[in-house]
């Protein structure tokens, strides 16, 4: 995450220090095909940039501050439960989507370990769910809301209830294979098993997730680094070969 504002002060230095002096020193046939285009995005980055990281880093202020834990729009209980397809066009239609799954993944296991902790003392699933409702913020209430409705829907679908996206690919292919495995077996123990004990394989599971978006958020950056920097070094050449003495002669000579 360090690395983002750091690719982001590279390209506005290079956009408002370097791309003026070229632009001073090049002559008009230099900006045209890829120096063009990289002259474009150096001057969008010096108008654009400082008011667009300004508000990525206002949003972010008001999203762990208060919109993780009480942003309860439809579109986000959406975008949490989709899976496959759904789940890749959700991500091309709001990016910020991995933050989102990063935090119902984290808060989505600690549900399920106080929901284990809760059932261990003989309470039963409804009365453990709307003991934990009632001290929720808005997110987690309306997920355990949710999973109340469809279990008084559909009294026998436990697995169903419990993938309407508060768990994790993971920990919800789990308890589904789980279920299947023994059917006839109390779902309320199948809860207090993966809770209490498959907490090192949900850790684990926060952990790639994590990682594979470190690592997304890497290549953004360093893509944005090497782009300035090797863009710059395109126009400098280009800015040579227009001033060398033979390109000066042979522009002469076409007069």
């Amino acid at each position: 995450m360090v690395l983002v504002p750091i690719g982001f002060i590279f390209a506005f230095v290079v956009a408002t220090v370097v791309f003026p002096e070229f632009a001073a020193a090049a002559p008009p046939e230099v900006w045209k095909g890829f120096n063009l285009v990289l002259r474009l995005s150096a001057d969008f980055v010096a108008k654009v940039g400082p008011w667009i990281m300004a508000a990525v880093a206002a949003f972010s202020v008001w999203m762990f501050a208060y919109g993780f834990s009480n942003l309860t729009a439809d579109w986000r209980y959406e975008a949490e439960k989709a899976r496959g397809l759904k789940a890749f066009l959700w991500s091309l239609a709001f990016p910020g989507q991995f933050a989102l799954r990063m935090y119902r993944d984290i808060q989505g296991t600690k549900m399920l370990t106080d929901l284990a902790f809760i059932l261990q003392t003989g309470a039963l699933l409804s009365e453990a769910l709307e003991t934990m409702a009632a001290d929720a913020q808005p997110w987690m209430k309306k997920h355990l809301y949710k999973i109340l409705d469809h279990l008084r829907d559909y009294p026998s679908d436990y697995v169903g209830a419990f993938s309407h996206g508060i768990l994790s690919p993971f920990l919800t292919g789990r308890i589904h294979s789980t279920h299947r495995l023994d059917s006839r077996g109390k779902f309320d123990l199948i809860l207090v098993e993966i809770g209490s004990k498959g907490q090192e394989d949900a850790r684990e599971s926060v952990r790639r997730s994590a990682t594979k978006i470190n690592t997304i958020l890497l290549a953004l950056t360093l893509g944005t680094i090497l782009y300035f920097y090797g863009g710059q070094m395109v126009v400098l050449q280009s800015i040579q070969d227009a001033t060398s003495p033979s390109a000066v002669m042979k522009k002469e000579a076409g007069r």
